[in-house]
C-alpha cells in the first residue's frame, strides 16, 4: 500500500489544481500586451496549450533578451525519467550504476569558459547554477508532477508551479528528489534539489530583475566499488549485498546554497514616430454632418537616429558549500559582476550590427579545510566581447583575464569563432579557443584525516581547441573539434596514497561527434548519436575510440490523436577503455591503467504515451541482463551498472 501514495498524492494534487479558478479574461488580456519585448510565440510548438502562456527567460551574457520556451516534447530516451542524464542529448555519461552519484562525462566539451572550482564537480549532470535554471513568465499558472519509481524501492518527484503575481511578475518552484535503490550493503543515496526563481520587468520591459535560491543537497552513502570484480561475475546469486566491498563504511555528503541576484537597465527608448491622418466623412446618424476623424500611424524608429547608450547590468551571488567525505571542507563565495553591453534592442532588425560587451567581476573566496586549515583571498576577473553580423554571418571574439594571487596564476580564456546560417535550419560553425588555467583549488592544496597535500608548484593548464560545427535543426548535427593540451593536471595513486600529476609533456585529443534523426517511414523514426575520440597519449588521457546511443522507435497516434504513442528500443554501446576510478574517501575521480571497462551492449525496450497533458512512460532497463551468464557490465572501475528493471513513471501538466 505504501507504494501506492506517491501516486494517490500525485491524483489528489492534480485535482486541487484543475480546481483553482482561471485568471480573468482582462487580466489574460493585460499579460499578453505587457509582456517584455522580444518575446516571439513558437508556431512549430505542438501544443496549442502552452504556445502563448510560458515564457523562459534565459540567463545570458550576451544581453538581456527573452525566449520562449521549448515544449517538452517527447523524446524517446525520455523513458529514463528516473535518471536525467540518461536523456541528455549531446552528452554521454558513465555512472556507478546508482542515480545521482558521481557520473563521469564519456565525452567531455572542453574549453567552455573560465572559473574558479574547489575541486572537478563529479556529478555535473545534476548541478543546478544560475545560468541552466529558468525564470519564466507565464498568462496562467502553469505546474508539472512527475514521479517514476520501479519494482525496486527507487523512486524520484519532481514538483514544478510557476505563475504570475502580477502581469510581469513571477514566481517559480522547482523541486527534485532523487531516491535509489542501492545495488550493494551501506550504499544509500538520497538527492534533494530545490530551485526558488523570480523575475520582474517594467512596463516599458527597460528594467528587468532576476533573483534565485538555490538549494542542492546530496546524501551518498559509499562503499568504494567491489574488492575483487571477479566475485561479481562469478556471483550465482541474484542479490549481491553480499559482496566485499571497499572503504565500506566512507560517506558522502554535499550541502550547499546560493543565492543569485541580476539588475539590468536599457537606456536606449524605443521612440516613435507619429504621423497624423485627417479625413472627413458623412455623419452615419445624421447625414447632414460631417464628422473629421484624426488617424495617426506610428512608423518603426530607425536605429541611425537613435543614440544607443546600451544596457548596464549588476550581478551579485552568495554561495557556501559543504563537501564531507572523511574530514570536513566548507567554502564560502562572493561575486559581482557589473557589465554594459550595446546589445539593447529586442528585436534583431534594429540592433547594431557591432555588439560589444565589457564586464568586471570581483570574487571572494574563504575555505576552511581539516585541521583548522583557512584560506583568504580575492581575484578579478575582466571581460570583452565583440560580435560583428553582415547578413547571414556573424564574427565574435571574447576575451577573458583574471588578476589573481597565488592561487590563480592569472588565467586567461579566449574564442573567436564565425558563423554562416544557410536558412533558419542550416547554420555552420567555426571556432578557435585557448585558454590558460590554473588546476582546481583541489589540487593544488588538500588536506583531510586520510590525504594531504600540497602542490603550490603546480603550473597552469593550457588548452588550444580548433572546432567544426555543422547543424540541421532535428535533423542532423555534426561536430568535429582538435584539442591540444598541455601540462595536463589529474589524481594518481602512487602507492602510498593519492597525490596530483601534472605532466609537462602535451598531446591531442581529437573527438567527433554525429547525430542524426531520420524519419524511416511515415510512423517509424531512428535517431543515432556516435563519438568517436583518440587520444594522442593515452596514459594522460584515455577516451573510447567509439561510443554510440542509438534509439529506433515507432511514433504514432489513436483515437483521433488524442492519444499520442511511441514504442521501441535504446541501444547503447562504447569501445573499451580505461575509464578513471572514483575514490570515495576523496570524492574525485582517480587515474588508474588497470582496469578497462566497456564493450558491453545496454538495451532498453521502453513505451512513451501522452494523452492531453498527461505523459505515461514504460521502460523494462537493461533487458539482455536476463540472459547474461558471466555479467560484465561495469560501468567504472569496480561499479557494475544497474541490473535488469522495470522501470515506470507519470508527469502531469497543469495550466490553470
Amino acid at each position: 500500500m505504501h507504494r501506492l501514495l506517491p501516486f494517490l498524492f500525485l491524483l489528489l494534487a492534480a485535482g486541487v489544481a484543475q480546481a483553482q479558478e482561471p485568471l480573468d479574461t482582462e487580466a489574460d488580456s493585460t499579460a499578453q500586451e505587457q509582456r517584455a519585448r522580444g518575446v516571439i510565440d513558437d508556431p512549430e510548438e505542438p501544443d496549442s496549450v502552452l504556445q502563448r502562456s510560458v515564457y523562459l527567460f534565459q540567463i545570458r551574457p550576451m544581453g538581456v533578451k527573452i525566449y520562449s520556451i521549448q515544449n517538452v516534447w517527447h523524446d524517446p530516451t525520455g523513458a529514463q525519467h528516473h535518471d536525467p542524464l540518461g536523456n541528455a542529448r549531446g552528452h554521454y555519461y558513465l555512472s556507478k550504476g546508482v542515480v545521482g552519484q558521481s557520473h563521469l562525462d564519456l565525452y567531455p566539451i572542453l574549453g567552455t569558459g573560465i572559473g574558479w572550482h574547489y575541486q572537478p564537480d563529479v556529478n555535473s549532470g545534476y548541478t543546478r547554477t544560475p545560468y541552466n535554471i529558468g525564470f519564466y513568465q507565464t498568462r496562467k499558472p502553469y505546474s508539472m508532477l512527475s514521479y517514476s519509481s520501479s519494482l525496486k524501492n527507487e523512486y524520484t518527484l519532481r514538483v514544478v508551479h510557476t505563475q504570475n503575481i502580477t502581469p510581469r511578475w513571477n514566481f517559480a518552484l522547482d523541486y527534485l528528489l532523487l531516491n535509489p535503490d542501492p545495488i550493494f550493503s551501506n550504499e544509500d543515496t538520497k538527492n534533494n534539489y530545490l530551485t526558488l526563481s523570480t523575475n520582474y520587468y517594467s512596463r516599458d520591459s527597460r528594467y528587468q530583475a532576476y533573483a534565485a535560491l538555490l538549494w542542492q543537497r546530496w546524501n551518498i552513502g559509499e562503499n568504494g566499488g567491489l574488492t575483487n570484480d571477479n566475485t561479481f561475475r562469478n556471483n550465482s546469486m541474484s542479490d549481491f549485498r553480499g559482496l566485499p566491498v571497499n572503504d565500506y563504511t566512507a560517506r558522502s555528503l554535499y550541502n550547499s546554497w546560493l543565492f543569485y541576484t541580476r539588475h539590468s537597465y536599457n537606456f536606449v527608448r524605443q521612440v516613435q514616430q507619429v504621423r497624423e491622418h485627417i479625413e472627413t466623412k458623412v455623419n452615419s446618424n445624421d447625414s447632414t454632418q460631417i464628422d473629421t476623424i484624426v488617424y495617426n500611424d506610428t512608423i518603426s524608429p530607425s536605429p541611425l537616429r537613435i543614440i544607443n547608450p546600451g544596457v548596464i547590468a549588476l550581478d551579485f551571488s552568495k554561495e557556501r558549500s559543504a563537501r564531507r567525505y572523511s574530514d570536513s571542507t566548507t567554502v564560502h563565495q562572493y561575486m559581482l559582476w557589473i557589465y554594459w553591453t550595446n546589445d539593447a534592442y529586442p528585436d534583431s532588425r534594429f540592433s547594431c550590427p557591432l555588439k560589444v560587451t565589457v564586464g568586471l567581476q570581483p570574487r571572494w573566496y574563504r575555505i576552511d579545510e581539516h585541521d583548522s586549515l583557512l584560506y583568504n583571498w580575492a581575484n578579478t576577473t575582466t571581460t570583452t566581447q565583440l560580435a560583428l553580423r553582415l547578413g547571414s554571418d556573424t564574427l565574435a571574439s571574447s576575451f577573458y583575464h583574471t588578476l589573481g594571487d597565488e592561487y590563480l596564476r592569472n588565467n586567461d580564456w579566449a574564442e573567436v569563432h564565425y558563423t554562416h546560417r544557410f536558412d533558419s535550419l542550416r547554420t555552420a560553425t567555426l571556432s578557435a579557443t585557448a585558454v590558460q588555467q590554473s588546476p582546481d583549488f583541489f589540487y593544488l592544496h588538500y588536506h583531510s584525516n586520510g590525504l594531504a597535500w600540497d602542490r603550490p608548484d603546480l603550473k597552469r593548464n593550457v588548452l588550444q581547441k580548433y572546432a567544426l560545427r555543422y547543424h540541421h535543426d532535428r535533423l542532423f548535427d555534426f561536430e568535429l573539434a582538435a584539442n591540444h593540451i598541455n601540462r595536463n593536471t589529474w589524481l594518481q595513486d602512487n602507492g602510498s596514497g593519492l597525490a596530483p600529476v601534472q605532466n609537462n609533456a602535451a598531446f591531442w585529443l581529437l573527438q567527433s561527434r554525429t547525430a542524426l534523426y531520420i524519419t524511416l517511414w511515415q510512423w517509424l523514426h531512428c535517431d543515432l548519436e556516435q563519438f568517436l575520440q583518440y587520444s594522442s597519449d593515452d596514459k594522460q588521457w584515455d577516451a573510447p575510440l567509439w561510443a554510440t546511443k542509438n534509439s529506433l522507435y515507432a511514433n504514432f497516434h489513436l483515437f483521433h490523436r488524442a492519444l499520442q504513442m511511441q514504442a521501441g528500443v535504446d541501444i547503447r554501446y562504447h569501445t573499451p577503455f580505461y575509464a578513471d576510478g572514483y575514490n570515495a574517501p576523496a570524492g574525485a575521480f582517480v587515474r588508474q591503467r588497470s582496469v578497462q571497462v566497456g564493450n558491453y551492449l545496454w538495451g532498453d525496450v521502453f513505451i512513451n504515451m501522452q494523452i492531453r497533458k498527461v505523459t505515461i512512460f514504460l521502460k523494462a532497463g537493461h533487458l539482455n541482463a536476463l540472459w547474461e551468464m558471466n555479467p560484465d557490465y561495469f560501468m567504472l572501475p569496480h561499479y557494475p551498472g544497474n541490473k535488469f528493471g522495470l522501470y515506470y513513471g507519470l508527469t502531469w501538466r497543469f495550466f490553470d
